[in-house]
Order: C-alpha cells, then sequence, then structure tokens
C-alpha cells in the first residue's frame, strides 16, 4: 500500500483535488524524493488535514485545529497497516504527537468501531519556505535519504 503524506491545508488559490502539485510545497517534496509531480502522486496518497486554505497568521498560514482535529477521526482508517508522514509540527499536534522529526513511531490507532490498527508515522519538518529547519544543507539531505526510502 501507498504511504501516506498528510499536509495542513491547500496553498492560497490552489485545487482540493490533488495536494501539493503547483506549490512550494509539492516542488520540495519532489526535489527530495527525486520524483516529478505525476510520479509523486503514483507513488503516495497525498491529503490535507483541511480542505480550505485558511488564511494568514502572522510569516506563515493560519492552522484551524478544531477542524484540524475533526478530521483526524475520518482519516484515522486509512492509515492502518500503512506509514504516514506528517506534514509539519501542527499536524502532528492535530494527531495529538509529539515526536522528533525523520523517525518513525508506531502508533496503534483506536478507530471508531472500537478496532485499533497499526501504523508507523513520521514526522517530516514542514516543507514550506518559511521554517528555518531547512535552511541546514546537512538537514536537506537527511530528509531526502529518510523520504527515498518510503516508495
Amino acid at each position: 500500500m501507498r504511504p501516506l503524506i498528510v499536509g495542513q491545508a491547500p496553498a492560497r488559490g490552489r485545487s482540493l483535488s490533488t495536494p501539493f502539485v503547483g506549490t512550494r510545497t509539492g516542488a520540495r517534496l519532489c526535489e527530495l524524493t527525486g520524483l516529478s509531480e505525476e510520479q509523486l502522486i503514483s507513488k503516495f496518497e497525498l491529503v490535507n488535514l483541511v480542505k480550505r486554505y485558511p488564511g494568514k497568521s502572522g510569516k506563515g498560514d493560519a492552522f484551524p485545529f478544531k477542524t484540524a482535529n475533526a478530521n483526524v477521526r475520518r482519516l484515522m482508517p486509512r492509515m492502518a497497516d500503512r506509514r504516514v508522514l506528517l506534514l509539519g509540527s501542527n499536524v502532528a499536534k492535530a494527531f495529538g504527537l509529539r515526536m522528533l522529526p525523520l523517525t518513525w513511531y508506531p502508533w496503534t490507532l483506536s478507530l471508531r468501531n472500537g478496532e485499533s490498527n497499526d501504523c508507523l508515522v513520521a514526522l517530516l519538518p514542514h516543507p514550506s519556505g518559511v521554517n528555518r529547519w531547512w535552511n541546514s544543507h546537512r538537514n536537506q539531505l537527511r530528509a531526502a535519504r529518510f523520504l527515498r526510502t518510503l516508495p
């Protein structure tokens, strides 16, 4: 099963149909994985927690945690038995997780029907141009190595 990449929300003015396409985030994911946009779409399932651009807040975008938290519950059944990459600490917080970047963590999902399933979850610092984590060439290399082991 394809790994799942979970982002925050569509970029301003972007389509809801294919997350990350034509965006700075998508370009960085393509660069790090060594894939074209078309290959990225075929090798990964791409989703956002929030369906509409939430607007600006400071240097970055606003993030509506209440909406994101509600959407986490809907996304959980799709995460079972998969590797799930969370893009940014806001997405991880919406899942109730605190984690170090680029490390796989086993996570047991408690589903609504009372069942539970396991998945592996990792955090990739948000790949937008605002996040200073990406200013380190070493971090860029680590992220590329990590992502190229996924598909």
